[in-house]
């Protein structure tokens, strides 16, 4: 997520938040409107309470609700309630309101715009340039899975090897729509075990690194069992199916589909999708 997408998401959340606070007083002030004069007074009884009425402040107990009347203690406590709702409201709706006066190049976002370009080349920016995100994923030195003498060769258009024609079309497709990416880089889960990923990605909507795998032999029993199994290990880490753990999968009676997963990519990744 770029510094720009960041600040904007952070003055969203501010708008909302105001909404929210208004709709909050308008309402409360709406049950205020026949607002009983005085307080409710609680005293612990056993296991339960006892409720007075207090018509003013002077009053020290105040007189006695007794349960047939407990309708009248009930609206004195939401009066009560709806009165320091209000208070709070208006108190954070003002703070807000200043937040909301805060210019771009006020926020921690802008600062290195405001230096010159000499300067910008001496630090280290809160938030990497997208290029320069991209550019440290891709730099990632690993040792990937290897390939048995006796495997097909397949190869994306790029020249990348991979395991299958599906895989190959996948590669392909992430070049494609220009979506940053490492084949078979090992990733070690929580319980220890090391697996490798058919592709690792990067979101650059959310800065986060998302892992896609094809299950190519579905039809296979042992196979299926063995997926099934690495998909939970996945998820007992943390990687949860749908969110960043990426499936794809074929049978002899249904083939992959790779505009699916163009589909499925351009919805996930691309925000003007």
């Amino acid at each position: 997520m770029s510094k720009f997408q960041i600040h904007d998401s952070f003055i969203q959340k501010l708008y909302e938040r105001e909404l929210l606070l208004k709709k909050v007083i308008r309402n409360r002030n709406k049950n205020l409107i026949k607002k009983h004069p005085g307080s409710l007074h609680v005293i612990p009884h056993g296991k339960g309470y006892q409720y007075y009425y207090r018509k003013t402040k002077q009053e020290r107990s105040g007189t006695y609700i007794p349960k047939s009347k407990l309708k009248l203690a009930k609206n004195l406590a939401q009066q009560e309630y709806d009165m320091l709702l209000v208070k709070a409201a208006e108190t954070e709706l003002k703070a807000l309101e200043k937040l909301k006066d805060m210019t771009e190049k006020q926020s921690v976002e802008f600062v290195y715009d405001k230096l010159n370009k000499g300067k910008q080349l001496l630090i280290a920016e809160l938030y990497p340039s997208d290029e320069d995100y991209v550019s440290e994923f891709l730099s990632i030195q690993y040792e990937p899975k290897g390939f048995h003498s006796y495997a097909q060769e397949h190869y994306s258009l790029k020249g990348l090897r991979v395991r299958s024609k599906s895989e190959a079309l996948i590669a392909g497709l992430l070049d494609e729509l220009g979506i940053p990416y490492h084949y078979e880089m090992p990733l070690t889960l929580d319980n220890g075990r090391t697996v490798y990923p058919d592709f690792t990605i990067l979101d650059m909507t959310q800065r986060q690194v998302l892992y896609l795998e094809h299950l190519g032999l579905i039809d296979d029993e042992e196979y299926r069992d063995k997926a099934l199994r690495k998909i939970k290990a996945y998820e007992d880490s943390g990687y949860f199916l749908g969110d960043r753990l990426l499936i794809t999968m074929e049978s002899a009676g249904v083939p992959f589909e790779i505009t699916q997963l163009e589909k499925r990519l351009r919805h996930l990744l691309f925000t003007d999708v």
